[in-house]
């Protein structure tokens, strides 16, 4: 029988305790990898929809001027001038749609960016259950596969070969795995991870780091929304009252922030915060109008359920509309 010791345990605990965290922790890694799949559907979805509208406007151009160019060859008829006049109005038609297109494929990307920055935040949380009491600069060795040690979605490999000039590349998951494992095969070769996520390679002669590119704060709802506005043109500013947070700006382009409210300016609400995670946002946005007088007029309210990709590209779009006949 195995003697056991009071070190042992002490220990049992806290391995039990890591198990616990572990399993839950890889469920909430499996969601979060459904959202990302998802986000990245929907982006790629708006920037192919974005394509294929540049294309059909190219197209439906060509085509006009070719009609146009033949009438005074052909003799005068009504029907021929109210088919040029419906093609004009249909691209006149995709023209107004192409900043929409552009808005929800820059709120996609953005979204799509939030969801894989959450993957990569889970996946090192993970790799430190074990690690509750080291400093997290602290580094320690570390081995089993590549693959299960290299998990961010992107990396900058560093090296920094003596006095010279120190290379640096950037390389996907799968590429730095790849060369973390052709280390890690190599005879008397450390391999050494940080809390952070980062990985020393100690080579004689040739200390590489991969650094993770991906673990920084992901964007926010706000920030989804404010890619939307760029895609107009627009700016907005974040302000608060009472402990909630909103986007403000003005209706008028141009205006400058210290006079924004002196004249009409539109708010943009979501719950609490707008600066929530943006997969964790539980209303969607209300876009109101606030005239000179103080009085307000919703314009937009996002249906529950949407997208904040989807969401933030309609109230953009709200934005754009109503500013363009408030400034006839």
């Amino acid at each position: 029988m195995a003697r056991i010791t009071p070190g042992i345990l002490a220990e049992r605990p806290t391995l039990a305790g890591i198990n616990v965290k572990k399993r839950r922790m890889q469920e909430e890694l499996a969601d979060l990898n459904a959202h990302l799949q998802a986000a990245a559907a929907e982006r790629a979805g708006a920037v192919h929809g974005v394509n294929r509208l540049r294309g059909l406007m190219d197209n439906a151009t060509q085509q006009l001027a070719e009609h146009r160019a033949l009438l005074p060859l052909l003799p005068p008829d009504p029907r021929r001038n109210d088919r040029i006049a419906r093609e004009a109005s249909a691209l006149d038609h995709m023209h107004r749609r192409l900043p929409h297109a552009h808005a929800l494929a820059a709120a996609a990307t953005v979204a799509e960016e939030a969801a894989a920055l959450e993957v990569d935040w889970c996946q090192q949380h993970i790799l430190n259950l074990h690690r509750a009491h080291i400093p997290l600069q602290d580094t320690e060795p570390v081995t089993g596969r590549a693959e299960d040690i290299a998990v961010a979605r992107q990396y900058e490999a560093i090296l920094a070969p003596g006095e010279a000039d120190e290379i640096r590349r950037r390389l996907t998951q799968r590429k730095a795995a790849g060369l973390l494992d052709a280390w890690m095969r190599a005879p008397g070769v450390t391999v050494l991870r940080d809390g952070a996520g980062r990985l020393f390679i100690q080579a004689p002669g040739r200390p590489i780091e991969l650094r993770p590119t991906t673990l920084r704060v992901p964007p926010t709802a706000a920030d989804v929304l404010t890619a939307a506005l760029a895609a107009y043109g627009r700016d907005a500013y974040e302000e608060s009252e009472g402990g909630r947070t909103f986007l403000v700006l003005p209706v008028r382009a141009g205006t400058r922030r210290a006079e924004m409210f002196t004249g009409p300016y539109f708010t943009i609400r979501a719950g609490q915060s707008v600066a929530q995670p943006a997969r964790a946002r539980t209303e969607p946005w209300t876009l109101t109008v606030v005239d000179a007088l103080g009085a307000e007029e919703v314009l937009y309210a996002g249906e529950p359920g949407s997208s904040v990709a989807v969401d933030s590209a309609a109230c953009a779009q709200a934005i754009a509309e109503y500013a363009a006949r408030a400034t006839v």
